[in-house]
């Protein structure tokens, strides 16, 4: 594993003072009291309703409603403990449940806290219901939503105190995420669906991928392009799990949609890619091929030892 350099800095947090525009070309941030500030690069991190990429980005990037929408509450599991009919959501530490009607209703359960809390989501198709956030008897909403799921369901649905409503929101693939000298990241670049459990996780990636390719020393001039190569080495595979996650929610009551591929080929596909290696190739490709070649053989050389090494031990019985 690379090992990371402690380096000691300061950050300076404007409170309760939201960013009003970005100025990609001077490299500076104005916010709501018109206060300027400026920098070497600026990353936008603030979302899905991002005003950084209404600065940087010329597309029509306002979030659109995806068609389905979501109940969510949580239980402790000391009540589900309590109650029988519930057991099975706490019967498995770590355990993730996904409840399908094939018809567009879903109900996902998973663990926090280290298996003090069960998070519980309810999805559906916003055809067969558009409740209101502000409707004091959601729960009930909830439940006679889905009479017809099982008791186990059904039960937990019962031991929510409160419940809450969303709608899920997505935006069209942007054609880019960086601009002169500022960029997006997270959800501001390319909002996730929840149904890949991938959004705070893609987001860490576009960090490592920055924290790569603008390492201590990069001079401001080779910022742009910089940025540049960090969307285009992060295009693909972020495009290809937003379409996973858009083709996971699919929903069209009366008809099972098959997802982009089977979930279990999925993780496969997003669990074996290391941002960090794939980052600081796409840079030395950048920046000199012979160096790019020598990467390559580096990790061929690694391969191959490795491969000698379980042989040997093989071969002397261990």
């Amino acid at each position: 594993m690379k090992q990371a350099r402690y380096i000691e800095w300061s950050a300076e947090i404007h409170l309760q003072n939201a960013v009003a525009s970005v100025d990609p070309e001077a490299g500076t941030v104005t916010l709501e009291d018109n206060t300027t500030t400026a920098g070497d690069a600026i990353i936008g991190a603030d979302g899905i309703h991002s005003n950084a990429r209404r600065s940087i980005i010329k597309d029509d990037t306002e979030p659109q409603p995806f068609g389905v929408s979501t109940f969510r509450f949580i239980v402790p599991s000391s009540a589900i403990e309590k109650d029988p009919a519930a057991i099975k959501f706490i019967e498995k530490d770590g355990h993730l449940t996904v409840w399908d009607d094939r018809g567009g209703r879903k109900f996902i359960t998973y663990p926090c806290r280290n298996n003090k809390l069960v998070n519980a989501v309810a999805a559906f198709p916003e055809c067969l219901l558009q409740p209101d956030p502000e409707d004091p008897n959601l729960k009930d909403v909830m439940l006679d939503l889905y009479s017809d799921f099982s008791p186990e369901v059904k039960a937990l649905m019962m031991l929510a105190d409160k419940v809450l409503t969303w709608r899920l929101l997505d935006i069209p693939t942007l054609s880019t995420w960086s601009h002169a000298r500022a960029t997006l990241i997270g959800d501001a670049a390319h909002p996730l669906l929840p149904y890949s459990a991938q959004g705070g996780a893609q987001a860490i990636e576009d960090a490592l991928t920055l924290t790569a390719l603008l390492p201590l020393g990069t001079s401001p001039s080779s910022i742009p392009s910089r940025l540049t190569l960090y969307h285009s080495t992060r295009r693909d595979r972020v495009n290809f799990v937003q379409a996973f996650s858009r083709s996971m929610g699919q929903s069209i009551p009366g008809k099972h949609v098959e997802p982009l591929m089977p979930y279990q080929k999925y993780n496969q596909v997003v669990f074996r890619h290391d941002a960090w290696v794939h980052a600081e190739e796409a840079l030395a490709w950048e920046e000199n091929s012979v160096w790019w070649v020598w990467l390559k053989v580096r990790a061929g050389m690694r391969f191959v030892r490795k491969g000698l090494g379980i042989a040997a031990a093989k071969m002397r019985g261990e």
